[in-house]
């Protein structure tokens, strides 16, 4: 008998014995042999034997998996599979021929390997209608980046899962009230009766109101500690500088499902402002992560600040700098569309969606005119191997252009109208969730750390869209902006860079453009004792006043 490709000399698969109810079966080892006829090749034989195996077992079960056998075997054995069981009923037949379509007509899928595929695949009875069948894809290292370590129980979170209509009210609020500053959540308006009167407000499909997620929380972080006044001064002491590290508002933990609906594979949110306290980043002193050329400026705009002197010749110092102190502030509500993970969740919440063949089709043809290489989503909402087609695609080393590209794109009313994810509701649910609402640079403070601005940086960030580290000194703490009580506290960015702020009102520049000018410009400011005082002040106003960023 010809193997692994070949032609069977049998004529016809054997009948075996057929279950009973939830009676299991078990391969002969002669059905074994058949099978290996038409299963995958996978690497090598021993990959065949092992989805043999793999198939066999499932077969013995009280109550098997028949999607999952149809994944394992692929169409080829499909057929085969059926032939063995005689009597298994149309829902079973139909059950592995659904999946066995669902990893069909894709050669990447040849070349990643089906046993990879297969042991990814996870059933989950909430997931029924994720490809027809009740699976769930588990995450590929290769795509992810990095593992976060799950931390417990999933959580529900956001605006749908709030019970207090007070809560709820003051969170909206902030929203409509910031929406020029940064809180928008999509590009999208509607006209909506508020409190603050009858406005447009920047909403997707899905009302504010009812966006919400399910997240298992991270394990394993390392907690900041309250920058205190007596620090401070010790920073002043020691001549500080402050320098501003503009990063999105991405969460960390693993995203399980959005809008009540579960994803059809888990999303690792890996962070902005909590990444450097992942126990793996706090212990390697990462301070934070992102493209070279990011790296290499912010790097130069901290050696700036510390005043130190360089031979130019040789790179030899020959005066020490000032320590220089990097603070985490929030872009805006959209800032996460670079990272994979809002494209991650839109891929994931697309086999509850209800987009049509016609409409994927239409968008296809929309990014082929904007992306090099689009490779299309034909089928995407029933076929395993084509979302993991499009995920490897996106999430390239160099895919960050066309993540952004993908989801404002689908942002657009057109495709939102026609059923696609709502881009609102994927950044909502990527995003922390006390930032909602928040203009950008509204959540300053919420890291601080001390740069290792000699230090080399390295192509090791345990983030899966960022891939150079910013380093931080070894043994040195982080911190978060905390009053005088200790209590963590948001402040304002124009409170921590107030040198600069001052520079470019009087030059007449507008506030709406200060993000992009600290970007470009990564400016510094000195620990002063009035620095100091005016920090303070504004935190103790902001008690007083019982001001609602204020933890």
């Amino acid at each position: 008998m010809a193997r692994l490709g070949g032609l069977s000399t049998k004529n016809a698969p054997r009948p075996v014995n057929a279950p009973v109810g939830k009676q299991s079966m078990k391969l002969t080892a002669e059905d074994k042999s058949l099978l290996l006829d038409f299963v995958p090749v996978v690497g090598d034989i021993k990959g065949a034997y092992e989805t043999v195996d793999m198939i066999a077992s499932e077969l013995e079960k009280d109550d098997p998996n028949y999607a999952l056998i149809g994944i394992l075997g692929g169409v080829g054995a499909a057929a085969t599979i059926i032939g063995l069981v005689p009597g298994i009923g149309d829902v079973a037949q139909k059950a592995i021929m659904a999946g066995a379509r669902s990893v069909a007509d894709s050669a990447s899928n040849v070349g990643r390997g089906a046993l990879d595929l297969a042991q990814r695949i996870e059933v989950d009875q909430n997931a029924m209608g994720a490809f027809g069948v009740p699976i769930k894809l588990k995450p590929k290292d290769d795509l992810v980046g990095t593992a976060v370590e799950e931390g417990g129980e999933a959580v529900e979170q956001g605006l749908r899962y709030t019970e207090s209509d007070g809560a709820l009210g003051a969170m909206m609020n902030k929203y409509y009230s910031n929406m020029n500053r940064g809180s928008k959540l999509t590009r999208q308006g509607q006209m909506q009766e508020t409190p603050l009167g009858k406005i447009k407000v920047n909403v997707g499909r899905v009302p504010l109101q009812e966006t919400g997620r399910t997240i298992i929380p991270p394990s394993a972080t390392t907690d900041t500690q309250p920058l205190t006044m007596q620090q401070f001064e010790q920073m002043r002491a020691n001549n500080s500088e402050f320098i501003p590290m503009v990063w999105d508002r991405s969460d960390l933990g693993v995203l399980k499902g959005v809008n009540n609906e579960p994803l059809a594979f888990d999303v690792p949110l890996q962070a902005g402002s909590q990444y450097p306290t992942t126990s793996s980043n706090f212990e390697a002193d990462r301070l934070g992560a992102s493209h070279q050329s990011v790296v290499t400026k912010f790097m130069n705009a901290a050696k700036r600040a510390s005043g130190q002197k360089v031979n130019k010749k040789t790179g030899e110092i020959i005066e020490e700098g000032k320590p220089v102190y990097g603070f985490f502030s929030n872009m805006g509500g959209e800032s996460n569309d670079f990272s994979t993970m809002v494209s991650d969740t839109l891929l994931g919440m697309m086999p509850s969606s209800k987009m049509t063949k016609k409409s994927i089709k239409e968008f296809d043809e929309t990014m082929s005119k904007l992306i090099k290489d689009w490779p299309g989503m034909d089928n995407i909402q029933d076929d395993i191997s084509k979302m993991e087609e499009v995920r490897s695609f996106l999430n390239s080393p160099s895919g960050g252009e066309a993540r952004k590209t993908f989801v404002k794109t689908m942002e657009n009313a057109k495709w939102n109208n026609q059923g696609f994810p709502d881009v609102a509701s994927a950044r909502a649910a990527t995003s922390v969730q006390d930032m909602f609402g928040m203009g950008t640079g509204d959540a300053s403070g919420r890291v601080i750390g001390q740069i290792d601005y000699n230090a080399p940086t390295t192509n090791i960030t345990e983030h899966g869209s960022y891939p150079v580290s910013i380093p931080r000194v070894p043994n040195t703490p982080l911190y978060r902006l905390a009053d005088e009580s200790g209590a963590f506290a948001d402040i304002g960015r124009d409170f921590l860079l107030p040198d600069y702020t001052a520079a470019r009102r009087a030059a007449g520049n507008p506030q709406v453009s200060d993000t992009r000018a600290i970007t470009m410009s990564t400016p510094s400011q000195p620990v002063t004792a009035k620095y100091i005082d005016d920090i303070f002040m504004e935190l103790r106003s902001q008690k007083n006043r019982g001001f609602p960023y204020n933890r």
